[in-house]
């Protein structure tokens, strides 16, 4: 599970031409690469930076950042531990470095890191929403994971969807369905193209009992994204708990077709297909 970024910029005191060289000028180049998602663009600006600047840890953190958003996490937890060294904004860096180590498995530095973020400012939206991931996925702590979450959703600024998916999810474990089904309906209110969401609000659907609104939900879901084949899956046996043999059997040849892989599959395909 992926979480949150978070990049705290410093405000650039002056103004750069577009041909400048200088430190900073480097520095307002990489930002407004970032901003824009270029951030292969953005490395350059900031490694050109660094090689200005050595001394400096607003370089590392900036490029430690990017390094993040492309899923290169050890290099950013070695840019994010050097501007540490260098005496770096300790929020911005706790932060991105619980984010660099939680997605490397290192579960245990990712907390401790959040926590010294924590306490130097705990209203963060990337803070308690990266909690609410750390605890309900690697701890199984649902109670803690739900509260996270709520912080998270307190300073929500820009109606981020997937914090509402997630506290959806822990509500749904915990068996609270109404309140499951509000926030994954919250989600997609901010998101309507999320598949995902879709499928979880399935799921909570059919716990409901509502098993008729759940297939109509996964065929929402399908016609977001044709390729999600455990849309399929939970529609086929749906439709199989309803009597509904003949699109049960459709779903289970496109899973067919595309080669799915499920613990009792083709035993269920034969069962009722067969």
């Amino acid at each position: 599970m992926k979480i949150a970024h978070i990049l705290l910029f410093a405000t650039c005191i002056a103004f750069f031409s577009c041909n400048t060289l200088s430190y900073e000028g480097l520095l307002f180049k990489g930002e407004n690469a970032f901003n824009k998602g270029n951030y292969i663009d953005a490395i350059k600006f900031f490694s050109e930076a660094i090689n200005i600047n050595k001394s400096d840890p607003q370089g590392y953190i900036f490029r430690g950042c990017c390094y993040n958003r492309l899923n290169q996490f050890e290099l950013a937890i070695i840019d994010l531990q050097r501007a540490e060294e260098l005496n770096g904004d300790p929020l911005s860096i706790n932060i991105n470095l619980g984010e660099s180590f939680y997605n490397t498995g290192k579960t245990d530095l990712a907390y401790i890191c959040y926590n010294k973020a924590k306490q130097i400012d705990s209203t963060i939206y990337a803070l308690n929403y990266n909690l609410g991931i750390y605890y309900y996925y690697s701890q199984n702590n649902i109670n803690k994971a739900i509260y996270s979450y709520s912080q998270a959703i307190k300073n929500n600024e820009k109606n981020e969807y997937d914090v509402y998916a997630q506290r959806a999810l822990c509500y749904w474990d915990i068996k609270e369905y109404g309140l499951a089904l509000n926030d994954i309906n919250k989600a997609i209110s901010l998101k309507k193209d999320d598949d995902h969401c879709y499928l979880i609000k399935s799921s909570i659907l059919y716990e409901m009992g509502q098993i008729k609104k759940a297939i109509e939900t996964l065929t929402q879901c399908i016609k977001i994204n044709n390729k999600n084949l455990e849309a399929y899956y939970y529609r086929a046996n749906y439709y199989i708990e309803i009597n509904d043999n003949q699109n049960a059997c459709k779903d289970f040849d496109v899973l067919i077709r595309e080669n799915y892989k499920e613990k009792n599959f083709n035993k269920t395909v034969n069962n009722y297909c067969r």
